[in-house]
């Protein structure tokens, strides 16, 4: 078993005022110290100034949590033979002056210390240490979340908290009025994929936020663009279940279609011509209270079409000429060295290329097609999977060896580049 030692330094105080609630402060993400000497800084009273700094030290004594205070502030545990015994304790454990033995250790640092507190993680895995800080003759209660994996040697501080009233006592894990809000998701996005010109034809996409043990669940809205002013946490909140799509958490990423009889947030169903944007709303569960807002996603138009054209979510990334052939793509530059014909230059709205099944389909109103131009599908490290020439203006490319998921679809199309993400079911 890898041994090793953890120790928190005070550093530094600040004029502090007393405001009679618990301040606290939940690390998003939490601090992850995984090195060496390695260290995270710790503004306890949040007033600006680093109070304390966990350390991790490999390797040390048998699984260790090791907190030495300095100056006039104090850790909760027993001298024993030159050594402060510094319990690990549940959340609940009221730290006070009567919870145990409060000692000092010596000023400054250097990694030859001569007092530090330790107590074994293995039973508990995480846990609270108590400190507390001496701010005007007046000791001030506290404590630092901390979980330990002993066998990958690192040492993560979750959050921590200082009661604000002299002498009072604090509650391990007690977070006064705090409440935790539940992550939005990421990198949402909706786009036009087959032929539907109404909601079956909408897809969407996105991320789970942080720490998806917060979200007991999400609500997809779509509003035209007309109506985002007007649309907002309290509006998706009260909204009635026929204007949202309900998704549970899945761990990943998450992707669908509207579906025929989706609607926007007046109830309006999805249509031509009109151009939307999503938002999802993530439900508050686990330790978390509060409710939370997504960004809105891009826009999206849906255009009336004879014949198939593009969505407007397809990014225009590059724009090549001969003199520039794209070198931060080294596999462009051969296909791109030299031209002896100049080909129409071909806009977003006037192709479309979505995935039907293990086929991606690739459809342009415009016959006039570089023969060099092509399709390339990639995974998520940017390694080439798949690939097929564009030999006119309609080309499906099987996939029947790829596994189901999303790939980032890159079309090289008239000495243009465009890229996207589509999902290969």
């Amino acid at each position: 078993m890898r041994r090793f030692g953890i120790v928190v330094f005070l550093v530094s105080w600040m004029a502090f005022t007393a405001h009679a609630e618990i301040v606290y402060t939940d690390l998003r993400p939490d601090g992850v110290v995984n090195t060496n000497f390695g260290k995270y800084l710790i503004d306890l009273n949040r007033d600006g100034a680093n109070d304390f700094a966990a350390w991790l030290f490999l390797p040390l004594r048998p699984d260790e949590v090791t907190v030495t205070a300095f100056g006039e502030h104090e850790v909760l545990g027993n001298k024993k033979s030159g050594r402060i015994i510094a319990p690990v304790h549940a959340a609940g454990f009221a730290f006070e002056s009567p919870s145990g033995n409060w000692t000092k250790t010596v000023s400054g640092f250097s990694p030859s210390y001569v007092d530090d507190s330790s107590s074994e993680m293995d039973a508990i895995g995480t846990g609270y240490v108590g400190v507390r800080m001496l701010i005007n003759d007046h000791f001030h209660y506290g404590w630092v979340h901390l979980h330990l994996d002993v066998l990958a040697g690192v040492l993560t501080v979750r959050d921590y908290a200082m009661e604000t009233v002299p002498e009072k006592a604090i509650a391990a894990g007690a977070k006064g009025g705090f409440k935790a809000k539940a992550d939005p998701v990421e990198d949402l996005h909706i786009s036009h994929i087959g032929d539907a010109m109404n909601g079956e034809g909408v897809q969407f996409i996105f991320r789970p936020g942080l720490d998806e043990t917060r979200v007991k669940e999400y609500r997809l809205f779509v509003l035209q663009q007309e109506q985002l002013p007007f649309f907002g946490l309290k509006e998706a909140q009260s909204a009635s279940s026929e204007k949202y799509i309900r998704l549970k958490p899945s761990g990943g990423p998450l992707i669908g279609n509207l579906g025929a009889q989706a609607t926007d947030i007046n109830g309006e169903s999805i249509q031509t011509n009109r151009a939307y944007q999503a938002v999802v709303l993530s439900i508050a569960g686990g330790d978390a209270e509060l409710d939370q807002l997504s960004d809105f996603s891009p826009t999206l138009l849906l255009r009336v079409e004879s014949t198939a054209k593009s969505s407007e979510t397809w990014s225009n990334v590059m724009e090549k000429s001969e003199q520039d052939p794209a070198p931060q793509d080294e596999w462009l530059t051969q296909d791109y060295a030299s031209e002896s014909k100049t080909y129409p230059k071909i806009k977003p709205k006037q192709f479309r290329i979505y995935s039907a099944g293990k086929t991606i389909v690739f459809k342009c109103e415009v016959s006039d097609i570089d023969p060099r131009s092509k399709i390339l599908v990639l995974d998520p490290y940017g390694q080439r999977l798949a690939e097929k020439f564009i030999d006119g203006p309609e080309v499906k490319m099987p996939l029947e060896g790829l596994e189901e998921g999303i790939y980032n679809v890159r079309l090289i199309l008239n000495n243009r580049l465009f890229d996207n993400n589509l999902y290969i079911r």
